[in-house]
């Protein structure tokens, strides 16, 4: 589940639950690396965001998605329904 309290007059939250690439462990492991970090940028609209693979020698972009703001029901019971949107950029 990611979510984030947007930079608007409103502070709207989002939250939603963003499934990684099926082939994400493999991605990572055929790297070799011992650490690594993920790293989410929200884009200007505070909507969009794009996760990122970051080493020590690169960063690479793995997704971006669409959070959406979660119903009354959702914030109750603190089960997100997925991303609506989400393209991925790992093969």
């Amino acid at each position: 589940m990611l979510d984030w309290l947007a930079n608007t007059q409103e502070q709207d939250v989002y939250c939603s639950t963003v499934l990684m690439p099926k082939n994400f462990k493999k991605y990572i492991e055929q790297k070799g690396l011992k650490t690594f970090h993920l790293r989410l940028e929200i884009e200007d609209n505070q909507e969009y965001a794009v996760l990122y693979f970051v080493s020590d020698k690169e960063k690479e972009k793995i997704l971006r998605f669409r959070n959406k703001k979660p119903t009354a029901e959702e914030k109750k019971s603190s089960e997100y329904d997925y991303a609506p949107e989400i393209e991925y950029f790992i093969p």
